[in-house]
């Protein structure tokens, strides 16, 4: 079953919390479900950019992006996971790039 990326929003707006502990178990129980992977990454991701928790989010969701994309290369649900996270990381880091750029435009000009 394919969900269109709108439908996967609103399902993460809705159960995101209680989506990963169903997601953990399904990994418990069978720990090369790359599916199961690519979830777990965009629910930790939509966590983290919703603010609901900055604490555990920032290292389960990489590594869940890449456990699918090691055990299902070819999965699309892999590369769109992995692809979230860097565009995630990216955001991150421009905004601390400008910040910084900010904070010390008083040495150049």
């Amino acid at each position: 079953m394919t969900l269109s990326a709108s439908t996967r929003v609103r399902f993460f707006q809705k159960h995101c919390e209680r989506s990963n502990p169903l997601l953990e178990q399904t990994i418990a129980r069978d720990p090369q479900f790359a599916l199961a992977y690519s979830s777990l990454a965009e629910a930790h991701l939509y966590m983290y950019r919703s603010m609901m928790t900055r604490r555990r989010g920032g290292s389960i969701g990489p590594k869940a992006a890449d456990t699918a994309l090691q055990f299902a290369p070819k999965l699309p649900q892999s590369h769109l996971a992995e692809v979230a996270i860097l565009l995630l990381w990216i955001a991150r880091l421009q905004d601390r790039a400008l910040a910084e750029l900010e904070h010390r435009a008083d040495l150049w000009w």
